[in-house]
């Protein structure tokens, strides 16, 4: 096989790259080996990250209040990749090995190549200065010190934490706000318009108590709080310029939070969903942030997808035993004076205590997918009795599974002495059965 330049080339970089993993210490100093010393997190105030001669970027603040870029933009720092690299140095950064003198740009410690990161608490004159070039299998990367061409291995966090593109440090938070003192939530869509309010007054939130809603609506406060907590706090994977058409009016949907101080918090998700990524905007920013679709599927609500579909709502853990009936051999589970679960019948049987954990801690919690009219519950095909530690005894019984107008099949669900029907997924029903040692 003829090599080319470029193929010779790569053979000596990997060829370098495997005897920096061998060359001892002593083969290039006789004395120490340096130490980096450790800078306190809460003690920088300015953060620079050049690469190579031209890429630098210059970050300033502080630990509690937060930080900003200065260069080359302004703008709210990203603190959720600045805390890792702060965490980096908080020890000291031992030397590994010394592995050349000189050749810089084999290790990628060169002007060119390396990252220069420099932290600094006061004055002119960094605390930390390191050069990161490439890693080196094991968790190392070669280094050098500033000012010097001794090139040593060093576990620093890979070189993947500092190499980016200047906009990855910009501030990627969609919304960083406090769920529990929200006192209302507005949700505008094709879906309608939804308003609910609540009391934070007291020592817990109150109830959501919906503001136009059907009458007699029974809101599940479990999902409002779930939804609110979403919202408040949102982080974007990317960043897109102002004038991104996301498709703001058509089928957008317009979030509207109030805190307990009057402040409203404020997300506009565009109609336009593509490859998993939706888009939203909120006012203060000029950026457009990507997020994740299901963001916006989740605020996309109706009236219907809060009412109440709770089943059971047991504390986990307190139930006794568990009974499934279907036109198969009864399994009987029982909880164990340790904790644990067991096949009680039929008679030596292998248990998947894992699985049985997963199903039990379901059941108790059992929440419907929708609500259905007593008149679609035909016969049963599941049942489940469970007793919980205080003897009380509870069933769920699932009826015909059917599809819906997407192709996805549910059961009819019920309690006995309860008029309510929900409809059940049947992957969450097989999730149940697999407790029982049913495979399907």
């Amino acid at each position: 096989m003829k090599l080319t330049p470029k193929t010779l080339a790569l053979l000596v970089l990997a060829v370098l790259l495997g005897l920096g993993t061998l060359i001892e210490p002593s083969s290039l100093s006789g004395g120490d080996l340096p130490v980096v010393e450790g800078v306190a997190r809460e003690e920088v105030t300015r953060l620079e990250i050049t690469a190579g001669q031209v890429q630098k970027v210059v970050i300033e603040g502080a630990w509690d209040d937060g930080y900003d870029v200065r260069q080359p933009y302004e703008g709210p720092a990203d603190f959720m990749s600045l805390r890792p690299l702060l965490n980096a140095f908080v020890d000291d950064t031992p030397m590994d090995l010394a592995v050349d003198e000189g050749s810089l740009e084999d290790y990628g410690v060169d002007d060119q190549k390396g990252i220069l990161v420099e932290l600094f608490t006061s004055g002119d004159s960094p605390a930390l200065s390191l050069v990161i070039g490439y890693d080196v299998p094991g968790g190392s990367s070669f280094v050098r010190l500033k000012d010097s061409d001794v090139v040593y291995r060093a576990k620093v966090g890979g070189r993947a934490r500092y190499e980016h593109d200047p906009s990855h440090w910009r501030d990627r938070m969609v919304a960083d706000w406090d769920p529990d003192r929200m006192v209302s939530l507005s949700i505008e869509s094709l879906e309608g318009r939804i308003r609910v309010e609540r009391d934070v007054s007291g020592l817990e939130p109150g109830p959501w108590i919906a503001i136009g809603g059907p009458p007699g609506l029974e809101l599940d406060d479990k999902a409002l709080d779930a939804l609110v907590s979403t919202l408040s706090v949102l982080r974007a994977g990317r960043l897109l310029s102002a004038d991104y058409d996301a498709d703001w009016t058509e089928d957008a949907v317009r979030v509207v939070m109030v805190d307990a101080d009057g402040i409203e918090h404020e997300l506009l998700f565009g109609g336009e969903v593509f490859d998993g990524a939706a888009y939203v905007k909120t006012p203060g920013r000029d950026e457009v942030f990507q997020v994740a679709s299901m963001d916006r599927q989740r605020a996309r609500r109706s009236w219907t997808s809060l009412q109440d579909l709770t089943v059971f709502d047991y504390p986990r853990g307190t139930l006794a035993s568990a009974r499934l009936e279907d036109d198969g051999t009864p399994v009987t589970i029982v909880q164990t004076p340790e904790g644990l679960w067991e096949v009680a019948d039929p008679p030596n049987v292998d248990a998947d205590v894992k699985q049985i954990f997963l199903s039990v801690n379901s059941l108790a919690t059992l929440r419907g997918h929708d609500r259905l009219d007593e008149g679609d519950f035909s016969r049963i095909t599941t049942r489940i009795t469970f007793t919980t530690l205080d003897g009380e005894t509870q069933s769920v019984e699932f009826g015909v599974p059917y599809q819906d107008a997407q192709g996805r099949t549910f059961y009819p669900t019920r309690v006995p002495g309860r008029s309510e029907v929900f409809a059940y997924r049947d992957s969450s029903v097989s999730h149940l059965r697999k407790g029982f040692g049913r495979g399907r």
